[in-house]
């Protein structure tokens, strides 16, 4: 399965992976004293369709299952030394080894782990080191 093209072009330009404000910023303290890798998004919508999380483009699922605090987590291998971490989800739409498509819905925003109530936990990650997303992906 090849890449269409690097993810890394992309840069700045990067569909959000849900409909959503940003609740807790990049590099933020969450009320429970934790400095944030990536961002904590609350949907829009709280329907079905609002909470749905979106590849951000052709990749392989490396890790889906539970994660402790973070709840049901997924991440995706994008190539390139770029990989997403979603977590808190309710729901895993895909399974270890599987490949996605961009704009694929990966799983469902929820409330899993150590949090109350519905958002999505979003990190990039560029060769094993977080990154801001907020750089990645479209204001």
């Amino acid at each position: 399965k090849t890449q269409s093209s690097s993810i890394r072009k992309k840069k700045g330009a990067l569909a959000w992976p849900l409909k959503s404000r940003i609740l807790v910023a990049y590099g933020q303290t969450t009320n429970s004293g934790v400095k944030l890798s990536g961002v904590h998004l609350s949907p829009q919508k709280r329907s079905e369709q609002g909470k749905q999380v979106h590849a951000l483009g052709q990749g392989q699922v490396r890790y889906a299952d539970w994660f402790g605090g973070y709840g049901l987590m997924m991440i995706v291998d994008y190539g390139h030394g770029i990989m997403a971490v979603y977590a808190h989800n309710d729901a895993l739409h895909k399974q270890l080894g599987d490949w996605v498509e961009h704009d694929e819905v990966l799983a469902e925003a929820g409330s899993t782990g150590w949090i109350e109530d519905v958002r999505l936990y979003f990190e990039i990650r560029d060769k094993g080191k977080p990154v801001n997303p907020s750089r990645w992906c479209k204001k």
